[in-house]
């Protein structure tokens, strides 16, 4: 079995976002062979671990095609690429590509799979598959301001779970773009958007980082998904890139 698959290099201006888009629906047990066969012995431990083959596959499915996607920027392998986590545990790449540092984040939902890499400058990006929320005005009031709780109280009803997660996917974003983990309070920062906007910056009182500037966009998904992009330093220009097990295409 072929250990890897070999695809053209993707440059990366320092101006450029790539949001990768990768989907799990239909996947052939073929490609997902080939997907875990990358995995590091630690990623493979890990995955056995899970106890319902839906979540494996997830998470083999996610970690290879991050290995996958990443392999394109730094002229390797997907089994060669190695990674490190910081204390908070956000993994960083050992592997320096051609032009400077390709740093990235993955998220996962269901099975969604979104990677956002950028050349040299830090970057956090999540997504959640919108799903019914029991006592959602009681969890806004705990992890939210008053400005994003606003936002969840005037929507619409078939609308809540929606703005809710909005809300949320971009507070995560904010938090694994820092790289510090649940040691920034969620309702240290307000991450509400003007209806129309294509972004705001954003600043936490909260954060040793907070000289930073960070800029926040809502990202345009899969039917059914919400995502959060932030992006340190610049207002991005954001690539779609979508996976498949055969290439990628880019969608602008």
């Amino acid at each position: 079995m072929n250990i890897a698959v070999a695809h053209r290099s993707i440059p990366l201006s320092m101006e450029e976002t790539h949001v990768w888009i990768a989907s799990a629906v239909n996947l052939e047990p073929a490609t997902l062979a080939r997907l875990e066969v990358t995995l590091s012995s630690t990623e493979r431990i890990q995955a056995s671990k899970f106890r319902f083959l839906p979540d494996r596959t997830r998470y083999i499915f996610a970690h290879g095609v991050l290995r996958e996607i990443l392999s394109r920027y730094v002229g390797k392998l997907p089994n060669q690429l190695t990674f490190v986590v910081n204390d908070f545990g956000k993994p960083s790449l050992k592997n320096a590509g051609p032009d400077g540092p390709i740093l990235f984040n993955m998220s996962h939902s269901e099975g969604l799979v979104i990677v956002a890499v950028t050349l040299d400058c830090c970057v956090g990006v999540d997504t959640e598959f919108i799903r019914p929320i029991e006592d959602i005005d009681s969890l806004a009031q705990r992890f939210f301001t008053t400005s994003e709780q606003a936002l969840v109280q005037a929507a619409p009803v078939d609308r809540k779970e929606h703005v809710f997660y909005r809300c949320w996917t971009r507070k995560e974003a904010y938090i694994k773009a820092i790289g510090k983990g649940f040691s920034i309070p969620l309702d240290s920062f307000d991450s509400s958007l003007a209806l129309g906007a294509q972004g705001r910056w954003l600043q936490t009182t909260n954060d040793s980082l907070a000289d930073n500037t960070w800029w926040l966009s809502d990202l345009a998904l899969l039917e059914g998904y919400v995502g959060a992009l932030v992006v340190e330093g610049r207002v991005p220009k954001i690539t779609y890139v979508t996976w498949s097990p055969n290439g990628a295409s880019v969608s602008g």
